[in-house]
């Protein structure tokens, strides 16, 4: 058992109750403080309550730091998030807690109010935990903080492998889901070379939808070119996906914020059981044998047609399903709370 009882800041919550935080539809919430409060509360530790104000010493989980929408949705919006986390972050520091940073972006070189929060916290960091072996590189040179690597684990069962091994282009249909940040990257990818042939049909699961981008994107797009926009669930993606040819996830990997990311969203897309033709990230190259990258000549040939063979689909959920699985990625957690 953990000396020191656990709190969880966490952003854009309506609620602080457990079950937004598992349901979110923030993947970073979901996936890294709602998998870890889930694995606390089994293994019966102390969890006071989220985004509370602590009056003891408690280990003092730092979700991502979102900047206040100023939608009056959620709670410490309107302005006063950074101050009140700042606040927060120190008055544990003086009672002899102990701070636990939990780093998905790479925000300490960034020109903005999340990059500031982070520059702003930084001498009160007592341990940092990371997503992936390159953010880990990147966050370093920021401190002397031990850092600790947590992935993302699947949170659904790997689904039946796609049975159509070869299709025809001109009637594809491609899927693509991620957070609404993320749209730029798939954006300039369908307006460049690589993305075609373009499929007939994209799917794109996302949140916080705004119609216009996709009004001004569809008039660069040739005329037979058609995308639908959904808001993401769960169910919607794996029931979604099972209409699809393939999965797309363009990225940037000269974007200093997100170069860093997880194979979140590549992991996820394996147990999909589609075809994957994605921008080559760093946490993606132990992966490479089992997906195209874009650009590729292998990934032109298959948006042309080409037949992808069903046994690297079939690899990519074997070597993913038992390492980023819920319970071995819990137990992680539960080994940090047990060496602080």
């Amino acid at each position: 058992m953990p000396k020191l009882p656990i709190c969880w800041l966490i952003s854009n919550l309506r609620s602080n109750k457990l079950e937004e935080v598992l349901s979110t539809q923030l993947a970073s919430t979901r996936l890294r403080a709602g998998v870890s409060l889930r694995a606390f509360m089994s293994a019966g530790f102390d969890i006071h309550q989220i985004n509370g104000s602590p009056t003891e010493p408690v280990i003092l989980f730092v979700g991502k730091f979102v900047f206040d929408s100023f939608s009056g949705k959620y709670i410490e919006d309107g302005g006063v998030r950074q101050k009140i986390w700042l606040e927060k972050i120190k008055r544990n520091r003086l009672l002899g807690g102990i701070n636990v940073v939990d780093y998905s972006d790479h925000h300490f070189v960034t020109n903005s109010l999340a990059g500031e929060f982070y520059r702003g916290i930084l001498d009160y960091i007592d341990v940092m935990i990371v997503p992936s072996r390159l953010m880990e590189k990147n966050a370093r040179s920021f401190g002397t903080f031990p850092i600790y690597l947590i992935p993302e684990p699947l949170e659904i069962s790997n689904q039946p492998i796609s049975e159509a091994s070869q299709y025809d282009p001109n009637k594809a249909s491609a899927l693509w889901f991620g957070h609404n940040s993320n749209l730029k990257y798939l954006f300039h990818y369908l307006l460049t070379p690589q993305s075609r042939p373009l499929p007939k049909h994209l799917h794109i699961l996302t949140n916080n939808i705004e119609r216009e981008p996709f009004e001004s994107l569809m008039k660069s797009l040739p005329g037979n070119f058609n995308i639908s926009v959904s808001e993401w669930s769960l169910k919607k993606m794996v029931d979604t996906s099972k209409l699809c040819n393939y999965i797309v996830i363009p990225s940037d990997s000269a974007d200093p914020r997100k170069n860093g990311s997880s194979p979140g969203r590549l992991v996820t897309a394996f147990a999909l059981g589609r075809p994957v033709v994605a921008t080559m990230l760093d946490s993606y190259i132990e992966f490479e044998r089992l997906f195209l990258e874009i650009g590729s000549e292998a990934a032109s040939r298959f948006l042309a047609g080409a037949p992808y063979p069903s046994h690297v689909m079939q690899e990519a959920q074997r070597e993913v399903s038992e390492i980023y699985s819920m319970s071995s990625v819990a137990q992680r957690w539960i080994s940090l709370i047990k060496s602080a």
